[in-house]
């Protein structure tokens, strides 16, 4: 976002529909997301370098990225993989503690390639606050707000009860 001064209106652009597929290595528990256009996703177990990775689940998802119709800035959202609404949240879950913040605020995970965060990355803050400015704009309900929140900030992804958005309706928020 190279303007500063700007008041962003934020548009999607470059729509790709297709799977969030998870993998992982049962060896290590190390797990990664990855992104595929192709419907028919692999599958099949394979080693790389130290990993033994297996296919653990997909979902239907979505990818775009945003441009600002006033100076024509494009926020890339490259390092986001996938959408996910937060639902049925543990109390602790720092994800859900930051819509708590203010009330009417629906919490939103933006999901990055690297789902045990080893190496400490995420959804950097440009992205996300992006994904909050371009989605709130398009809510009429008074009160109500959205929040995107780097993935890192969930309790756990293995009791994570996020439901991974499939299409830029994004449940119909209005």
């Amino acid at each position: 976002m190279a303007d500063e001064t700007c008041q962003h209106q934020w548009k999607i652009i470059d729509i790709r529909n297709g799977y969030l597929v998870t993998e992982g290595d049962m060896r290590t528990g190390e797990r990664a997301n990855f992104f595929t256009l192709e419907d028919r996703h692999h599958m099949d177990t394979y080693v790389e370098g130290d990993h033994i990775w297996r296919f653990l689940g997909s979902s239907q998802s979505v990818k775009f990225d945003l441009q600002c119709e006033k100076c024509g800035d494009v926020v890339k959202l490259d390092t986001v993989v996938a959408l996910a609404m937060c639902i049925d949240c543990k109390v602790e879950c720092k994800a859900a503690l930051k819509g708590k913040v203010q009330e009417g605020t629906w919490v939103y995970l933006a999901l990055c390639n690297e789902t045990l965060h080893q190496k400490g990355e995420c959804v950097p803050d440009g992205e996300t606050q992006a994904l909050t400015e371009y989605f709130n704009s398009r809510i009429r309900t008074p009160g109500k707000k959205v929040l995107f929140v780097p993935c890192i900030l969930r309790d756990s992804i293995d009791l994570c009860q996020a439901e991974i958005i499939a299409d830029v309706g994004m449940k119909d928020i209005d």
